[in-house]
């Protein structure tokens, strides 16, 4: 009797668990231009308490583009956006689009994002690549 409710409450527990890992979705449109790089994230969190940055998050690529490029840098920017951390140097990971030349169209990035606490992130971006003439500049929709 024991061993079956054990079994039982290990059995819901594994059903559950994918339900207990919480993912933020997050959607969103740009447009770029033919050829030419563009950020499509900027990926850096850091301390408040320590005005200390945090380990940088794991990206992982779900869907790479088919019409280009993405790429992953490591950078450091300074930020005044953490409250009493003024000239904070935060590192972080760029991701940047380049289409393929000449291509104008539509492509779409999708990739995973799991910050340093275990919170993750399904990003999925929609391109909209137009040549340099027909769209002023590359801009979030």
């Amino acid at each position: 009797m024991v061993g079956e409710r054990f079994f039982f409450a290990a059995l819901v527990y594994l059903v559950m668990l994918p339900a207990l890992a919480q993912v933020d979705r997050i959607y969103r449109g740009v447009r770029a231009l033919s050829g030419k790089e563009m950020q499509l994230a900027l990926l850096g969190r850091a301390s408040t308490r320590e005005c200390k940055p945090l380990p940088l998050p794991e990206i992982h690529v779900i869907a790479a583009p088919e019409h280009g490029l993405l790429t992953v840098r490591a950078g450091t920017v300074t930020t005044n956006q953490y409250q009493g951390c003024p000239n904070l140097k935060l590192r972080v990971q760029v991701l940047l689009y380049r289409s393929t030349p000449g291509y104008v169209g539509s492509d779409t990035v999708s990739f995973a994002v799991t910050f340093e606490n275990g919170e993750r992130q399904a990003h999925q971006i929609s391109i909209t690549v137009a040549k340099e003439g027909e769209a002023s500049k590359a801009e979030e929709l």
